[in-house]
């Protein structure tokens, strides 16, 4: 029996946060992790590129990448253990749903919990997510895009100098988390940045 089948397995309906970089995603994660038994990795960026699982452009996103690697020390999870993880995952689900098995029994869990996951890229694979986990919820961060891009032009947490770019990363995350809540209006909720701050 492997440590992963003696870990209690992650439940069936998640809550995936997404948006645009820089609209409170981590304060949101920060939140959240209040609440007994609901646990959350460190961003995996699992569902963020295109790129189909298992090919070699999917397998060099998650190879050598330090903040990735990062990422993981925090939660725990060896670096042996994640490339095991992800070279014998068939699918992202799979990949994701094994990745938070690995950070409950980081965490010393025994029991049930509930989870979530906090990379705000991912609203651009959030189709490919609505599919693959039918009974997850989508909490799509808003923030006002003028905050957005000056944040991003000064650079300080993320830098996207070019003002076309900042732009173009609230426009698309916000056209894509569009496109989810059009099929799916009871699994996608919109918040305000600045409704969460003034009442968090």
């Amino acid at each position: 029996m492997t440590p992963e089948q003696t870990t209690p397995q992650a439940d069936g309906r998640p809550l995936f946060i997404v948006g645009c970089v820089r609209s409170g995603t981590t304060m949101t994660r920060d939140l959240l992790r209040r609440v007994p038994n609901f646990i959350c990795p460190e961003e995996t960026h699992i569902f963020r590129w295109a790129e189909p699982f298992h090919t070699p452009a999917s397998q060099r996103t998650f190879a050598n990448n330090k903040v990735l690697d990062s990422h993981r020390e925090i939660d725990g999870v060896t670096h042996a253990d994640y490339r095991r993880i992800a070279e014998t995952s068939r699918s992202k689900k799979e990949f994701q749903l094994r990745y938070i098995t690995a950070v409950a029994r980081a965490k010393g869990i025994t029991g049930p919990y509930r989870w979530f996951e906090k990379t705000p890229q991912n609203i651009f694979g959030a189709a490919l997510m609505a599919q693959e986990f039918p009974k997850a919820r989508f909490l799509h961060l808003v923030r006002n895009p003028l905050n957005v891009v000056a944040s991003l032009i000064a650079g300080r947490q993320m830098s996207v100098p070019d003002l076309d770019g900042a732009c173009n990363y609230w426009l698309e995350s916000v056209m894509q988390a569009k496109s989810l809540r059009s099929p799916y209006p009871n699994r996608v909720l919109n918040m305000r940045y600045e409704d969460l701050i003034s009442d968090a």
